[in-house]
């Protein structure tokens, strides 16, 4: 009898978890359960019973949700699968990865001083890889967050990919669970080696790095989605206001789609972003920005976007949609506060305006008010964490933002290291709200 699509799916992927080293894992396991034992008497067998609880509950779910919307529902009262329900219901593009198995089980682990940082599972293509982790072992703190991710070779070369993951730190219950995106550029790679280092706190505003890496080496399945995308050729230019734009292709793989734009050399506007982005099919179904990583500079002219994948659902006719531009004149691009005299001398319009200037410890509170035209427009950040007076270029790593909802702008508060600068201050721009209003829409096929 010829296979149905789901029991082909439900089949590969029995063979892709019969060929886990499951028994490595549970040794591991018993190991861990017994030292833990000796050193405290509390837990005795709940790590080592919970631990392949989970294990099991995680390879039902991953052939489950996609065939039973009950047990989807069920496993969100789990704590860990919950949070992975979770982390993936933001994104049509990686529910539909997972439901045709792009989901891996790893279930590695590696533990420091009772706590113990697992690698549940990954999604991956040759685009992007995704890390779904538990941490275990935390009851005793507060606060908690990862302070350092990286992502090595065999040989303990680090890959040059780009990196996203909460930085927040989380109030701990049992366990925290989360996720880490990479982006690949380049070659896929199989082998991996995740090290991360964990801060801990007793409130919310203080942190304490522990002292240990928790470093757990996996491997993926290389097989399960190599060569899997789709290419789009566009090469159509576009006009607006004299500004050139080209778009060049779509790449849609599974767990997302990558649109490779560039911006003519001779624009006299620098183009930040583009509003209400997304790509949509005969039918109006949308696919926007991807909500982790949304953009890579590849040069000062050449951008990737990135949307959720409709990699398993190809449409008959694709088409990328956008309302205007944010961007600003080339001659307009800086900021400069003068400190002794706490004025702005330079700024690209009358929609930013410098409130006031703080001394705060060692630091400098530099105040300014950003006016838009709604709030639903109101950006994360606009201004540079570089700046530079006449002698040197400087950083800083804090600023804050509240919205001044009466009045349809926000509060950006820069916080600067105190020391003799020489006047002025010079900042740049990575956004800024001036738009050029213009409905485009460009056929990709």
């Amino acid at each position: 009898m010829m296979e149905n699509k789901e029991d082909h799916l439900l089949n590969e992927l029995k063979d892709h978890y019969s060929k886990l080293s499951i028994p490595d894992q549970m040794d591991q396991m018993i190991n861990n359960g017994i030292m833990k034992a000796k050193k405290k008497q509390r837990l005795k067998r709940s790590t080592y019973v919970t631990t392949i609880a989970v294990s099991i509950l995680m390879l039902l779910f991953v052939t489950s949700i996609r065939v039973s919307p009950v047990f989807a529902s069920f496993v969100t009262n789990i704590p860990g699968l919950s949070k992975v329900v979770e982390l993936i219901n933001y994104d049509k593009g990686l529910q539909s990865a997972v439901d045709n198995g792009f989901i891996q089980v790893i279930g590695k682990s590696d533990e420091h001083e009772e706590i113990t940082f697992t690698v549940d599972s990954v999604i991956i293509d040759e685009s992007k890889l995704i890390v779904f982790y538990t941490i275990t072992g935390i009851e005793e703190y507060n606060y908690i967050s990862l302070s350092k991710v990286e992502l090595l070779k065999s040989n303990g070369e680090r890959y040059k990919v780009g990196t996203s993951y909460d930085h927040n730190i989380n109030e701990v219950e049992d366990m925290v669970s989360n996720k880490i995106d990479f982006s690949f550029h380049g070659d896929t790679p199989e082998e991996f080696t995740l090290n991360v280092n964990i801060s801990t706190s007793e409130n919310a505003d203080t942190e304490e790095n522990l002292p240990y890496t928790w470093s757990v080496p996996f491997q993926v399945d290389k097989t399960l989605f190599e060569n899997m995308k789709h290419i789009y050729d566009i090469n159509q230019t576009v006009n607006i206001e004299d500004q050139l734009i080209t778009f060049e292709k779509v790449t849609i793989y599974p767990t997302r789609s990558e649109l490779s734009i560039s911006f003519d050399e001779n624009n006299s506007k620098k183009i930040f972003g583009f509003d209400d982005l997304r790509i949509v099919d005969q039918s109006k179904n949308e696919w926007s920005t991807n909500n982790g990583v949304s953009a890579v500079h590849i040069s000062d002219h050449e951008r990737l976007l990135y949307f959720d994948s409709n990699y398993f659902y190809e449409p008959d006719e694709m088409y990328i949609e956008f309302k205007s531009i944010r961007t600003l004149d080339k001659d307009k691009l800086e900021l400069q506060v003068d400190l002794e005299q706490q004025k702005l001398i330079k700024a690209p319009d009358e929609n930013i305006t410098l409130e006031f200037i703080n001394e705060k410890g060692g630091e400098l509170e530099i105040g300014f008010r950003i006016k838009y035209d709604g709030l639903h427009q109101i950006r994360s950040e606009e201004i540079s964490h570089e700046f530079h007076d006449s002698s040197a270029t400087y950083s800083f790593r804090t600023s804050t933002s509240s919205i001044l909802s009466n009045d349809n702008a926000k509060e950006t508060v820069l916080l600067i290291p105190k020391r003799e600068y020489s006047n002025p201050l010079t900042f740049s721009f990575w956004d800024y709200p001036a738009r050029i209003y213009e409905d485009v829409q460009i056929k990709i096929k």
